[in-house]
C-alpha cells in the first residue's frame, strides 16, 4: 500500500510573523505540508503546484483580496480558499463566500484555531469526494464489465 501524499496548504500572508505563526501550528499535524507565500503576486506564480487549501490575507499590499480570489478562481476553480482578514464586517464577509471563499476567517486570538478547524473540514470533505469519484469509476467499470459480458452471451 502506498503512502498517502501530504495535505498541501499554502497560506498567503504578507506579515511574516503572522504568517510564520499561522505555518507552525498548521504544521503541528505531521500530515500537512505548509508553504507560506507573503504576496498575491507569489501564489499566482506557483499555483500550478495544485495545493490542496489557500488561506488568503484579504488585505495584501499587492493585489486586493477580492481580485486575488476573483484570479485564483479563473485558473483553479475548485481549489478551497480560506479567506483571512482584520476587517470583520458582515457584508464583506458574505461578498468573499460569494464569490467563491469556502470560508472567512477574522484576524484575533482564536484564528490559528478556527483555521486548523477549517483545514480539517476542507480535508474531509476533499477526501469524501475522492471517495465518491473512486465509486462511481467502479461502479461505471461494473456496470461496463456486465454489459460486456451480456453483449457476448
Amino acid at each position: 500500500m502506498s503512502t498517502p501524499l501530504p495535505f498541501s496548504i499554502v497560506i498567503v500572508e504578507d506579515d511574516p510573523w503572522y504568517g510564520q505563526l499561522l505555518q507552525y501550528h498548521l504544521s503541528l499535524n505531521p500530515d500537512y505540508q505548509v508553504t507560506l507565500y507573503t504576496s498575491g503576486q507569489e501564489l499566482l506564480r506557483n499555483l500550478h503546484r495544485l495545493p490542496d487549501v489557500v488561506t488568503l490575507d484579504f488585505g495584501l499590499p499587492d493585489i486586493e483580496g477580492r481580485e486575488l480570489l476573483r484570479r485564483i478562481r479563473e485558473q483553479q476553480p475548485e481549489l478551497p480558499v480560506i479567506i483571512i482578514s482584520a476587517q470583520s464586517k458582515i457584508a464583506t464577509a458574505v461578498e468573499l463566500l460569494r464569490l467563491g471563499a469556502s470560508d472567512y476567517l477574522v484576524k484575533d486570538e482564536y484564528t490559528k484555531d478556527l483555521l486548523w478547524n477549517a483545514v480539517l473540514k476542507i480535508r474531509e470533505t476533499s477526501r469524501l469526494r475522492q471517495q465518491v469519484q473512486q465509486l462511481q469509476t467502479q461502479l461505471q467499470e461494473k456496470y461496463d464489465f456486465q454489459r460486456l459480458l451480456k453483449g457476448h452471451s
